[in-house]
């Protein structure tokens, strides 16, 4: 369409309208055509565009013969071609030459056409192809190539997606043919729908849809024997069998191994494969450390998926449910031994605490009890089994009893199933000894003629406590006059250190002494010494013997009175004088014993028990009592003992009598032996018939 206002000069267009794409191929809408001479001076020019500042330009290829109407790309975004901003231009082109007096223009009207989109030719359609083919086992290998044109001659885009996706094949993104991206033998689905969309930068066509067939398909390897349910004993042992595995696929090699998922997989190294056998069986016990690795409490159910392939599938579906079977199981103790401390005690005193857990894998209820053997019978389980006591008074003192004995402690359950732990029992000493002297009394006998040096025979005390608790100390708690020539040096001895004075000649000296034991708490027991001065042989001596203030015959030391005598000697009876002088004192006591004796016999005659008339003689008693309180106590003591022992004889009042003074003079006589200062073969020489009487 063009409008012409000429007066003189005609202004056409060829093409008469035009139409340019938003991305054209060629530059050139139209020529610009006058009837003007070819020696005129022809100019033509764009005098307006509607809209403003249109990407046009008018040039003569001709100088100035002819011209032409082209699109000039712009950098700038104002004078881009867009058919959806501005579809059409108005163009008004104005010529004039030599000739004319005015100038001639004329209008064109310019369409903006929008980028045509692609052409797509030959689709849908459905591609056969064989997997067995050697064409399409390799990957890359095209399998289908695709048919599309675009009008403006613009680069083309191919993309590609299947539904669901498989990844068995690609698309050049340039050249449009779909490809193999695997080797097919690894394909499973006959029929893959492809959807390719394609794109020249502006529009985009599609999805064009291409199926690809495949025919001759490599199969699945397949478990002849799965899927299965198996059941199995908790106490099943480690290597036992679960099942044999099989397949039916002359591809899989007979040695392949499956690989086996275990649910929970925490515990999957319990499960091991013999490729050789082809058995699924229980690890062995190097591996779980357990000769029997199942355990129905913990885990009683799994899953066992296995899978094997023959290069290019796996198997599918093929499993093994396992369950495991529950069977009692013995109690378990938390630590295989425990330590236990006690000192020797009676019976429940000394207890030591034992943290014992014991848990049943049933959560059945379980009892302790001490196994029999290596005396597990002098100790027993207290406080709900919390501790561990004796069961008898248990002394170590002496090697009576082992310190140290390993106890086996059994954990019972409903069943009778048990289990055991040992207790490593350390048995330590209490102090619970008092050193004892092996006499309570020593005595040595110093001459004039005597050399300084030890004495005989040591004073020492034994205590049955070990360790320091029968560690023993000696001290001198108390002396006489004998101190000053007779000490105590090292344990127990006695040194005569200085020549005693004549005026102690014919005398008697006591010394204190005292045995401790270094245990906690010390015990202690006390011991006398006497030292016996010999009258020196040229002189008549008055002798005075001075009685030790206490004689204990059990071995531990009080206060009591003394008596005294003196007899005038000769030199020829000095050596008894000291040995008479001992004799006295304890000679008293026993006839003060036959006085009362004989005054008891008086007064209850016939043996009734009365004094009196039925009463007994109550001042009698009173008398002796105060006047002798020790001798009074130790006949006591001897007739209840007489009358304890003769009892069971049945004898009369008056055998029963002379017994009973029998007895007490026998007691007195073997402490005369044991206290004196003579030879043991001296002593044995004498007779209770022998003992001098009192003067």
């Amino acid at each position: 369409m063009f409008i012409s206002q000429s007066l003189q000069l005609t202004v056409t267009f060829d093409p008469t309208s035009a139409t340019i794409a938003e991305t054209p191929t060629d530059n050139k809408i139209a020529d610009i055509q006058t009837d003007s001479s070819g020696t005129d001076n022809l100019i033509c020019n764009i005098a307006s565009t509607s809209p403003r500042d249109g990407p046009f330009q008018v040039w003569t290829e001709d100088d100035g013969a002819s011209y032409q109407l082209y699109y000039v790309e712009s950098k700038t975004t104002s004078k881009v071609l867009n058919a959806t901003i501005t579809p059409e231009y108005d163009l008004t082109i104005e010529c004039s030459d030599d000739t004319d007096t005015t100038a001639t223009d004329a209008v064109l009207v310019v369409t903006v056409q929008g980028n045509q989109p692609p052409e797509a030719t030959g689709v849908p359609t459905t591609t056969t192809i064989s997997v067995s083919s050697p064409n399409y086992q390799n990957i890359n290998s095209v399998v289908h190539s695709l048919s599309v044109t675009d009008p403006e001659n613009d680069l083309l885009s191919y993309t590609m997606y299947s539904d669901p996706d498989l990844g068995y094949f690609t698309i050049d993104a340039y050249s449009g043919e779909i490809k193999t991206a695997v080797d097919l033998k690894t394909a499973t689905v006959e029929e893959i729908p492809l959807y390719i969309n394609v794109s020249d930068g502006h529009n985009t066509i599609g999805p064009l849809k291409v199926t690809i067939k495949l025919t001759d398909m490599n199969q699945r390897p397949v478990f002849s024997n799965l899927p299965a349910n198996i059941t199995i004993k908790e106490d099943a042992t480690a290597e036992q069998v679960i099942t044999i595995l099989t397949f039916n696929d002359d591809s899989v090699p007979f040695d392949a191994e499956p690989q086996c998922s275990v649910w929970p997989n925490s515990e999957k190294y319990k499960f091991t494969y013999d490729t050789r056998s082809r058995k699924l069986e229980l690890a062995s016990q190097a591996v779980t450390g357990q000769d029997k690795p199942l355990d129905y409490e913990s885990t009683n159910f799994y899953n066992i998926t296995c899978y094997i392939s023959d290069g290019y599938l796996y198997n599918e579906g093929d499993y093994i449910n396992l369950s495991v079977l529950d069977v009692n199981e013995e109690p378990v103790f938390k630590e295989t031994s425990y330590s236990c401390i006690l000192y020797e005690s009676e019976i429940g005193v000394s207890q030591c605490d034992l943290p014992m857990t014991v848990t049943d894998p049933d959560n059945d209820n379980v009892n302790l009890a001490l196994l029999s053997g290596n005396n597990s019978e002098r100790f027993s389980l207290v406080d709900n089994d919390k501790k561990l006591t004796f069961n008898i008074n248990y002394d170590v003192d002496e090697d009576a009893m082992p310190t140290e004995a390993v106890l086996t402690v059994a954990a019972v359950d409903e069943h009778g199933l048990t289990g055991t732990s040992k207790i490593k029992v350390t048995i330590l000493d209490k102090n619970d000894n008092t050193p004892e002297f092996q006499s309570s009394i020593r005595s040595y006998v110093i001459t004039e003629t005597q050399a300084l040096g030890t004495l005989g025979t040591a004073f020492t005390a034994t205590d049955k406590d070990s360790g320091s608790n029968g560690d023993i100390t000696y001290t001198v708690k108390s002396g006489s006059t004998a101190s000053s020539y007779v000490r105590m040096v090292g344990d127990g001895n006695f040194e005569y250190s200085g020549k005693y004075p004549e005026s102690l000649g014919g005398t008697s000296q006591t010394i204190l002494v005292e045995a401790k034991d270094n245990g906690n708490p010390r015990l202690s027991s006390t011991g006398t010494v006497i030292v016996t001065f010999q009258p020196y042989s040229t002189t008549t001596t008055t002798t005075t013997t001075t009685l030790p203030t206490v004689v204990n015959l059990s071995g531990s030391s009080g206060s009591s009175s003394g008596s005294s005598s003196s007899n005038t000697a000769s030199s020829s009876s000095s050596d008894n004088s000291a040995f008479i002088g001992l004799l006295a004192g304890l000679l008293s006591l026993l006839l003060l014993g036959l006085i009362g004796a004989l005054a008891y016999f008086l007064c209850c005659k016939g043996g009734s028990g009365k004094c009196f008339g039925g009463s007994e003689t109550k001042v009698q008693t009173e008398r002796v009592h105060k006047v002798h309180p020790d001798e009074y106590y130790r006949d006591r003591r001897y007739i209840t003992e007489y009358e304890r022992d003769y009892d069971a004889r049945d004898l009369d009042y008056d055998d029963r009598r002379r017994g009973r003074d029998d007895y007490y003079r026998r007691d007195v006589y073997e402490d005369i032996r044991e206290g004196s200062p003579y030879s043991a073969s001296q002593v044995k020489l004498l007779k209770q018939s022998d003992l001098p009487r009192v003067v």
